[in-house]
């Protein structure tokens, strides 16, 4: 009795209202969502500050993990910023230099791709299972 009344309330609780999504269409991103375009190009151009040097580098370090919901404008500016650093290495140097959520981003996308590099290494895989 007690596992079917649980059923009937999990059921009620997973059933979308009719009212109450929204199609992507209404959904917009937040108002802080993006890059600002005048810092990206001052940066680029050498003629930013530090201040906004360090401001621009928070917006990289919130967008990186959303790189596939980027809207084109913003993928435009990260393809500037990678432009000017030469490859993704240099823009994660540039994100460790900035405390804070920048130097974090940038150390968990290096460990991510040192876990990326070595799982794809049979002989490396075989050794951790061994290991544990």
């Amino acid at each position: 009795m007690r596992n079917r009344t649980l059923s009937k309330i999990g059921t009620k609780l997973l059933r979308l209202r009719h009212d109450a999504s929204q199609t992507s269409q209404d959904r917009t991103a937040p108002a802080d969502y993006g890059l600002d375009r005048g810092q990206v190009g001052a940066f680029v151009a050498g003629t930013l500050d530090a201040e906004g040097e360090a401001a621009l580098a928070h917006q990289v370090a919130r967008l990186l993990p959303f790189h596939w919901t980027w809207p084109n404008r913003v993928g435009e500016g990260m393809r500037q910023l990678i432009d000017h650093f030469g490859d993704q290495r240099e823009l994660m140097a540039w994100l460790d230099r900035h405390p804070g959520l920048p130097r974090l981003v940038a150390r968990l996308y290096v460990f991510m791709g040192l876990l990326d590099r070595y799982s794809a290494v049979p002989a490396v895989v075989t050794a951790m299972r061994e290991y544990r």
